[in-house]
């Protein structure tokens, strides 16, 4: 049951990372057609997730997550700052286990509100991938995730005029009781508010 509290953990962590430790400098940012298209404030319309994890290669558990009563905007500025500020609830959902030990495993959805209250630091883009950075680097007090401060590029997936679309994928190999490994992909859906 530990492990339940500790993946979920890790797959809401994942779902509100938004700033993290990047060696760009904003202020050198290269050209890019994205630079110009993100600049402005968006509203988050979806959030859904799907998270596999392997648990000392017993078998395999399988999550899916998405956001609902979503308030939550994210303004993304020319000098390349951003400030994010909102809530929404996570409902997490079990799949799929081939674990047999997974009978005492719970079958109904969790929710968790998900608050972000001023968050901001800095942004850039490189090619279709965008970083974040600032003083409100997610930092875990949980030793288990200490591998995890490192995180990796949000993919731009769609950037026009009125939509916005990004992906985060994070893979780790972990070691609580026992190792597991985990396979997380997010993808998070905005539209243009000004």
């Amino acid at each position: 049951m530990n492990n339940l509290k500790l993946i979920i953990a890790l797959f809401v962590v994942t779902t509100i990372i938004s700033s993290c430790s990047s060696d760009d400098d904003s202020s050198d940012r290269p050209e890019n057609p994205f630079n110009s298209l993100i600049v402005g404030e968006w509203e988050l319309t979806s959030r859904t997730g799907m998270l596999n994890f392997e648990i000392g290669g017993l078998g395999i558990r399988q999550l899916e997550s998405e956001a609902s009563n979503i308030d939550y905007t994210i303004t993304f500025n020319e000098d390349g700052t951003f400030i994010e500020n909102g809530t929404f609830d996570d409902t997490t959902r079990f799949i799929v286990s081939t674990i047999s030990s997974d009978e005492d495993f719970p079958r109904e959805p969790q929710v968790d509100e998900v608050i972000i209250d001023n968050l901001s630091g800095n942004w850039s883009i490189l090619d279709n991938e965008i970083a974040f950075e600032g003083s409100n680097s997610f930092v875990l007090d949980v030793e288990i995730f200490q591998d995890l401060t490192e995180t990796p590029p949000y993919t731009i997936n769609v950037l026009d005029e009125n939509n916005l679309v990004i992906e985060i994928n994070i893979t780790a190999r972990l070691d609580v009781n026992e190792p597991f490994s985990i396979d997380d992909t997010i993808i998070f859906t905005y539209s243009r508010v000004n």
